[in-house]
């Protein structure tokens, strides 16, 4: 995706959340996409020429090899199709490749509705919240073998 196409995934964001999310989506997109050559990364899962989901990647610097992942939407009408759970994959599989290559790391992830959907990722609680109250969950990727 080009920066200038960045208006389908806030369109995205309001489907999931609703329209009080159009401006933080809109800051966020189009900055990552701006950005994505040096730093986030947002992966798009299009279904017959439209954008039914993304993930936004995005370095932490919390550790030295520690990645977050951030705005896991999928649009209301193509949920339970595994969309997201591929979209997740899918990033992770990416960081492994591009950035844990050379040892172990830690995936955070900011859930901002329901922290329960990704303890069948492998994600758990990490007691961590972030500076408005979401909770971050965590996975540790220990570099040995195949995460996902």
């Amino acid at each position: 995706m080009r920066p200038s196409d960045y208006r389908p995934l806030i369109e995205l964001a309001v489907s999931c959340f609703g329209e009080h999310m159009r401006n933080a989506a809109a800051a966020d997109f189009k900055g990552a996409l701006e950005l994505a050559l040096i730093q986030p990364r947002v992966f798009v899962a299009w279904l017959d020429g439209t954008i039914v989901g993304c993930i936004q990647s995005v370095p932490m610097h919390i550790t030295a090899n520690a990645q977050g992942f951030a705005w896991l939407l999928v649009h209301p009408q193509y949920r339970r199709r595994r969309i997201g759970r591929d979209l997740l994959a899918f990033a992770e599989a990416e960081v492994i490749a591009r950035r844990f290559k050379t040892g172990p790391g830690t995936f955070l992830l900011v859930s901002e509705c329901d922290p329960d959907y990704y303890l069948g990722a492998g994600y758990h609680g990490g007691g961590l919240l972030t500076h408005d109250g979401h909770p971050f969950m965590v996975k540790l990727y220990t570099g040995q073998a195949k995460t996902i």
